[in-house]
């Protein structure tokens, strides 16, 4: 978890973790006010990397329809739509090759 240097901003930046059953990217939220300024890149980076460290060679996950764009922006592949929990939705699953 990471938390706003500024002590008068006391909202959580982002939230990243993983799952080990599987090695899936289980939440990688950004604060929508700091979307664009490169925390979500430099998160993404740093999971890559203790990935790798773990040996790691491959994550998933299930991506908000909305992120799609920013995950195949950072390398993930589509697959296919899940069928979401939330009536009527789905949900793009992808895959990374780290």
């Amino acid at each position: 978890m990471i938390r706003s240097a500024n002590p008068d901003e006391a909202h959580i930046l982002t939230r990243i973790s993983f799952e080990s059953k599987g090695f899936w990217l289980e939440h990688l939220f950004i604060d929508p006010r700091h979307i664009g300024n490169g925390i979500g890149s430099k998160l993404f980076s740093h999971l890559r990397d203790r990935c790798k460290e773990m040996g790691r060679s491959e994550l998933g996950i299930l991506a908000d329809p909305n992120s799609r764009g920013f995950y195949e922006k950072m390398g993930w592949r589509y697959i296919k739509e899940i069928p979401s929990n939330i009536k009527n939705r789905t949900t793009p699953y992808l895959r990374l090759q780290l």
